[in-house]
């Protein structure tokens, strides 16, 4: 069978563990036979059967019946367990405090949905179950990973020597395993004293099979061949959301979601999923939730800039061009989730003229936290503009003017020069006595505008810049 199993045997951080999905710490229901008297608990193999000791507050296997399971072996090595929860739990931690005064196995399941699909983490000093349904004797203490599936039994972890519980019945220790995604990580404890959360690693391991065991129930197992165990005890079962990327939402609810689990900042704009205000909605219609959408509201602005972030998560990938770092520190800052942030008629992304959150009058922007300025847009920008360059050109408007009055003197002298033609044409009259003289047809030329006169001449030239009143 080919797989990829990656195997890590040195202290990991803990993926962040978030809300309580299931905790049972055996004071009820009073019966002797457990399993059955509880409807969050159900037997793997129905004749096995377990008891809820409720002096003691905790749950216990007492026969193993060797049942045929899912491989036909003389002993079923694998069935003598108690599970709970949902079969769609997927990613999360279990963790279960014990004490035995026995040699054989013990451990959790994880994952189950079927005989013939679930983990299950095995702790022995003695016998352990083998693959087979066998009964492998230990010179040493150790610790071992199965996968069960339709093909059998097969076990992922090369046993780790000298990991395993130690066999003191007046000793409380804890067992504690996270699976999420495809890789599973072991670690065990001490459950005396619930201020010391010391922790030796056990395993880690990634299993990429096809097939592999993706969701199920989870819980307790024991191994004793038909003996029994009656000196070990499981107390305070516990399973907990895992939030593997630790941003605020656990691994089942952002994979309902459709963000991803191992990424904090899913959309990439700056805001991590959990701190994603509402992250389920989608107020700008555009069939992207909040967590998913790196501007929410449709404004041109990253939800990032909007709330005024300046350093992006290391699982911000910038390269994706959804972050841009506010450039006022988040001095100023609008709503991620609406558009128009003053309800002023101008979106947020139009007044941040350059879109880098930071509201700068001198360039001609409006506030987005004041409506009020929101008609000093015209045509899509302000008429701010236009009186700047007004004042900068304060220069250039007086030259205007000046020529502008040259150009009415030379309009006042084309009217005398229209004027004057006008007289030449009609000829000498009492308002013009040397109409005449400027070839006009009183003049004796030839030619009406001829002359020495006549306006092209040089006399015609001197007398035309001469207005000559009665």
């Amino acid at each position: 069978m080919k797989r990829l199993l990656a195997i890590l045997l040195i202290t990991l951080p803990a993926s962040a563990v978030s809300a309580q999905m299931f905790y049972d710490d055996f004071t009820a229901p009073v019966s002797a036979e457990f399993a059955w008297a509880s409807a969050d608990w159900t037997a793997v193999w129905e004749d096995d059967r377990w008891t809820s000791a409720l002096n003691l507050g905790a749950v216990s296997p007492q026969t193993d019946e060797n049942g045929p399971g899912a491989f036909g072996a003389p002993a079923d090595a694998f069935d003598n367990a108690i599970v709970a929860g949902e079969v769609d739990w997927h990613d999360y931690a279990v963790e279960v405090e014990f004490y035995a005064a026995d040699d054989d196995a013990l451990g959790v399941v994880l994952r189950w949905s079927s005989a013939d699909s679930y983990y299950l983490v095995v702790l022995s000093r003695n016998e352990m179950p083998t693959a087979g349904g066998t009964v492998d004797y230990l010179i040493a203490p150790q610790t071992r990973l199965y996968r069960v599936t339709t093909d059998g039994a097969e076990q992922l972890l090369s046993p780790v020597p000298d990991q395993a519980y130690a066999a003191v019945s007046s000793l409380h220790q804890r067992l504690r395993v996270d699976v999420h995604g495809n890789t599973l990580t072991g670690w065990i404890g001490s459950g005396d004293d619930p201020l010391d959360t010391t922790e030796t690693p056990l395993f880690t391991v990634t299993d990429d099979e096809p097939g592999a065991p993706d969701a199920g129930l989870a819980g307790v197992y024991a191994f004793s061949m038909g003996e029994g165990l009656l000196g070990t005890y499981y107390d305070a079962f516990r399973v907990s959301a895992v939030d593997s990327d630790d941003d605020g939402k656990n691994n089942d609810d952002e994979l309902s979601a459709g963000t991803d689990p191992y990424d904090a900042d899913s959309d990439d704009d700056g805001v991590l999923d959990g701190d994603e205000y509402l992250w389920l909605a989608d107020p700008d219609g555009d069939d992207l939730i909040n967590a998913l959408d790196w501007d929410s509201d449709n404004d041109g602005l990253p939800d990032g800039l909007e709330i005024g972030i300046t350093v992006p998560h290391a699982d911000t990938d910038l390269d994706a061009g959804h972050f841009t770092s506010d450039a006022d520190f988040g001095a100023e800052t609008t709503d991620p989730h609406d558009p128009d942030s003053d309800e002023g008629g101008v979106d947020d992304g139009v007044e941040d003229i350059n879109k880098n959150g930071a509201y700068e009058p001198e360039l001609g922007e409006t506030d987005p936290n004041d409506g009020d300025d929101d008609d000093e847009f015209v045509d899509g920008g302000p008429d701010v503009d236009t009186d700047t360059d007004t004042d900068t050109d304060t220069g250039t408007d007086a030259d205007t003017d000046a020529d502008t009055d040259a150009d009415t003197d030379a309009d006042a002298d084309t009217d005398a020069d229209t004027d004057a033609d006008t007289d030449l044409d009609a000829g000498a009259d009492a308002g013009n006595p040397l109409g005449s003289l400027y070839g006009g047809p009183n003049c004796g030329c030839a030619t009406i505008g001829s002359g020495p006169w006549a306006p092209g001449s040089l006399i015609g030239l001197l007398t035309s810049l001469v207005t000559i009143r009665p």
